[in-house]
C-alpha cells in the first residue's frame, strides 16, 4: 500500500516537470484579432456629406468642460463630432455620443435635452 502511493507520487512530480519543461503537453494558444472601432459618423448621413472629419474621441478631453462631469458621471465611452453640409448649402454640425449603457444615455439625453432655466 505504502509502495502505491510513493510509486504515484513519483508519478505525479514526473508528470508536472514534464509539464512545466514544456516536453509531453502541448498548450493550446489562442489569437485574438483587435479590430479598430468603427467610426461613429459615417461620410454621408441621409443627403448631407461631411466636410471635414472633425473631432472623435475614446474619452472626455474634447467634449465641453462643462458638460464633462455629466457626461463621466453617464458612462461616456466614445464620442465625434463633424460638420455636414447639404445639398442646399445648408452647414450643420452633428455631435454623437455613445455610452456604457442604455440608463447613462437616457441620463445623459435628459441632461441635454432639460429646458432652459
Amino acid at each position: 500500500m505504502n509502495f502505491a502511493f510513493s510509486w504515484m507520487g513519483r508519478l505525479a512530480v514526473a508528470l508536472m516537470l514534464m509539464g512545466a519543461a514544456g516536453l509531453g503537453f502541448a498548450q493550446e494558444t489562442k489569437t485574438t484579432l483587435a479590430l479598430p472601432p468603427a467610426p461613429l459618423l459615417p461620410a454621408k448621413l441621409g443627403k448631407l456629406t461631411r466636410v471635414a472629419d472633425g473631432d472623435a474621441g475614446d474619452g472626455l478631453g474634447l467634449v465641453d468642460a462643462a458638460d464633462a462631469t455629466v457626461l463621466k458621471e453617464d458612462g461616456l465611452r466614445r464620442f465625434a463630432r463633424s460638420d455636414y453640409k447639404g445639398t442646399s448649402g445648408q452647414p450643420g454640425t452633428v455631435t454623437v455620443y455613445r455610452f456604457m449603457d442604455a440608463s447613462g444615455a437616457v441620463a445623459a439625453f435628459d441632461y441635454v435635452g432639460r429646458p432652459a432655466v
